[in-house]
């Protein structure tokens, strides 16, 4: 201990050290947190992408390919039947929402826009925001997206207008438009869904389509918070398939990712390239470490030669330096997590780092980090900072103390 003591009062002993040491704190710190906060970003992307998607598409859909299909008492006991599959029995909650999707044109302030109207039973927490989801939508009243509320200049409690086909029987004769308020404006968090969805009540679309017990589109909704949970994307695979199975034929299920499956896969294979890819900006960090450590001994090799004369073995010295180089590691980390919190702030309020929406499917991303990146990360800049320094240690250690003195007077 009283050689550690005396090699830690060399290393105070010059404020030149204390720079360079500080130097080195900040640039390994800064190598760490840009691995952070780009699996931060990627993982940010994911969970707001999968959580949008599924505000707007539920967990999994039923369709037919013939479009619509009757809403008669044999699908209530097909719905009925398929709760018991096994893949849903974990889930407690599960609800089947039927809805009919149609396709019209927003009319408000001389100006349109193509919008997808879906027609539901009721609201629900997975596909409206949590502030309405308790709300009823009344005949007349209608919800729109936050996107295409500001595009069009629409404010919560205006009037807008619907345009709805007629059909084809007479070629030329324009749509028919119906007047709705403005129940609320909602955030899905994926710019095309809140540019294209509008919500309305089934019965009352059902009225406007002359459609009578037909609807083209159950929802299944498991209410499960965190819906980025590998074991719950592993799950809704499963019910899809069970589904599949077990669907009449021209029905279909399909998870609520499949339509951006590709994207999904891309951002996870980008991650982990990343985080590959950006070891080298922790590697060059760590040369700057060996550099500290070359330079120390460098400019102290006589105090270290002293303390080799009163009895410091080569162990007890390479404890130090690994005692040093850990310190100087958990330094860095706690100033990367510093610098992590940092960007994650500016990336919430700085307009500078808001993003185009039509390319990036959302304003502003955000990091999402789990325990096991920062495990990721941090073991191993301390790996390959123990495995560096281990090969400059090891050719330290070969040379001898005296010839390395001998260059003092050359």
């Amino acid at each position: 201990m009283k050689h550690f003591s005396a090699m830690f009062n060399i290393l105070r002993s010059d404020r030149s050290m204390f720079k360079f040491l500080w130097g080195v704190v900040l640039g390994l710190s800064f190598s760490m947190a840009v691995i952070l906060s780009a699996m931060g970003l990627m993982e940010g992307f994911e969970k707001t992408f999968l959580l949008g998607l599924r505000k707007a598409s539920g967990d999994l859909s039923i369709g037919h390919t013939n479009g619509f299909f009757l809403n008669n008492v044999e699908l209530d006991q097909f719905l009925s039947e398929a709760r018991k599959i096994d893949a849903l029995q974990k889930f407690p909650n599960v609800n089947f929402q039927k809805m009919i999707q149609s396709e019209s044109f927003l009319v408000a302030s001389e100006e349109s826009k193509a919008v997808l109207i879906k027609g539901l039973e009721h609201l629900s927490t997975n596909l409206i925001d949590s502030k309405v989801h308790n709300q009823e939508i009344l005949k007349g009243e209608i919800l729109i997206g936050s996107s295409l509320a500001e595009f069009l200049h629409i404010k919560k409690g205006d009037d807008v207008n619907l345009a709805f086909p007629k059909g084809n029987a007479v070629a030329d004769q324009l749509p028919s438009f119906y007047r709705f308020k403005v129940k609320d404006i909602i955030h899905h968090g994926i710019y095309q869904k809140d540019m294209r969805l509008v919500y309305m009540q089934m019965d009352e679309l059902k009225s406007i389509l002359n459609i009578e017990n037909k609807i083209n589109m159950i929802i299944l909704e498991l209410n499960v918070p965190d819906i980025q949970n590998t074991r719950v994307l592993d799950d809704i695979k499963n019910i899809e398939k069970a589904l599949n199975h077990l669907l009449p034929r021209g029905f279909y299920a399909r998870a609520f990712w499949r339509d951006f499956s590709s994207l999904i896969e891309a951002v996870r294979v980008e991650k982990k390239m990343m985080a590959i890819i950006l070891q080298i900006v922790v590697v060059v960090a760590i040369f700057n470490l060996l550099a500290f450590i070359i330079y120390l001994t460098e400019k102290k090799r006589r105090d270290f030669f002293l303390l080799r004369a009163l009895g410091l073995s080569q162990k007890s010295n390479k404890h130090f330096w690994y005692l040093l180089m850990t310190g100087i590691w958990m330094l860095s980390a706690i100033c990367s997590l510093v610098l992590v919190y940092v960007f994650s702030l500016s990336l919430k309020h700085l307009d500078l780092l808001k993003m185009p929406e039509q390319i990036y499917f959302m304003p502003r991303l955000s990091l999402s980090l789990k325990l096991i990146d920062y495990s990721m990360v941090f073991s191993t800049s301390l790996f390959l900072i123990f495995l560096m320094s281990f090969i400059l240690l090891k050719k330290m250690e070969n040379q001898s103390p005296i010839e390395s003195l001998k260059k003092d007077f050359h």
